[in-house]
């Protein structure tokens, strides 16, 4: 198996937590801070203001940013269940309005569920060895399912990214295709 994609996954993780460190000032650290910390890192790595009201898949970019796993059926399950107080919706009643302490309290639900991502920096210190170790053949089993779909030709990832139902695994496809397109958009702009 090549190491190289679990070195690459692990390295984001490193960087995202050096810029948490380096990059938000005026906040003295306190555990029961720690949910705004990671909320103000994940806004500031994709660029959303704070203050506004967002949607559910940016609730859901922010969330994983901050190195928790929930998807929108457990989203779901948790305002059913009423783990935390559901945000507004809007004039439809349809959509969701995301302000910050919603944002905040899905964070708080899904750490008191330990709820995180497979070896995320921001929560390795908090598993368990088991945890740890489930996380390692997580990361594992994505780098080699990524080193696989690398020597797939490009129309079958396109395929694969529209047929596949597993979230996680189209996240993975797009990552591989993503990679392949960004390679031919640098071709493209020197030519």
């Amino acid at each position: 198996m090549d190491r190289s994609y679990t070195k690459v996954l692990v390295s984001i993780q490193q960087e995202d937590i050096f810029m948490v460190m380096t990059n938000l000032e005026g906040l003295a650290f306190d555990p029961a801070s720690t949910p705004e910390i990671y909320l103000r890192f994940a806004e500031k790595k994709c660029g959303l203001p704070t203050g506004k009201a967002y949607t559910t898949p940016e609730a859901l970019l922010l969330v994983e940013l901050c190195g928790y796993d929930c998807d929108r059926p457990k989203l779901t399950y948790q305002l059913k269940k009423k783990f935390f107080k559901s945000p507004e919706k809007d004039e439809t009643g349809k959509a969701y309005f995301w302000k910050r302490e919603n944002v905040l309290d899905l964070i708080r639900s899904l750490e008191s569920m330990r709820a995180w991502l497979p070896i995320h920096g921001f929560h390795c210190h908090k598993m368990r060895s088991d945890e740890l170790q489930k996380g390692q053949d997580s990361i594992a089993n994505q780098a080699a399912f990524v080193a696989e779909l690398a020597t797939r030709p490009s129309r079958e990832l396109l395929s694969m990214l529209v047929t596949t139902l597993q979230e996680g695994n189209r996240k993975l496809i797009a990552l591989v295709l993503h990679d392949r397109l960004g390679h031919l958009d640098d071709h493209l702009q020197r030519n």
